[in-house]
């Protein structure tokens, strides 16, 4: 996905690395860290906070409000020394005429989108960004990202955050 937005959609990758730049220069600052020692990169399934396991991506959908999208890990605290950052969402799936897709930070919602804006979306395809309601989760912070399936049938999709970790260099393997 990260290779198609490079390749096909140039100009919003650089939005989305702009974004990240301010983000890490804001975790430089909170973190007491010297300049350039952090950065970032996409979220990946052995992350800390994710659990590390395959069954973080195999959560079954049910028709239940409180099935979260992360089955195995619930919920998300970001670690120590920890910036994570979500953009929208990524959603290849028909979750019916009332299902969404939200984020809520420390139990507070701070974003709900219907369903179906990224699984229509064309351009680019599946994914939805929303570069008005970007959401950061500083340390120990909890992320909790949610999607309802209203359809009412089990399915087999993709749907995840579209999400970035900013930790230090070494703590992203990059050093």
């Amino acid at each position: 996905m990260l290779a198609m937005l490079i390749n096909k959609y140039p100009e919003i990758m650089n939005i989305i690395k702009r974004r990240l730049k301010i983000y890490v220069a804001e975790a430089e600052r909170r973190y007491n860290s010297s300049a350039g020692s952090y950065w970032y990169r996409f979220l990946r399934p052995n992350d800390p906070a994710i659990g590390g396991t395959d069954k973080v991506y195999t959560a079954t959908y049910t028709n239940t409000a409180e099935e979260n999208i992360f089955a195995s890990a619930a919920t998300i605290t970001v670690p120590v020394s920890n910036a994570y950052v979500i953009f929208g969402w990524y959603n290849d799936a028909d979750f019916g005429v009332g299902g969404y897709l939200k984020v809520e930070k420390q139990g507070v919602e701070k974003s709900l989108i219907h369903a179906r804006l990224p699984y229509q979306n064309a351009n680019p395809k599946y994914l939805y960004l929303d570069f008005d309601h970007v959401i950061v989760g500083w340390q120990q912070e909890i992320l909790d990202p949610i999607a309802y399936n209203e359809f009412g049938a089990d399915q087999i999709c993709m749907c995840f955050p579209f999400m970035f970790r900013i930790a230090s260099k070494s703590a992203l393997n990059l050093e």
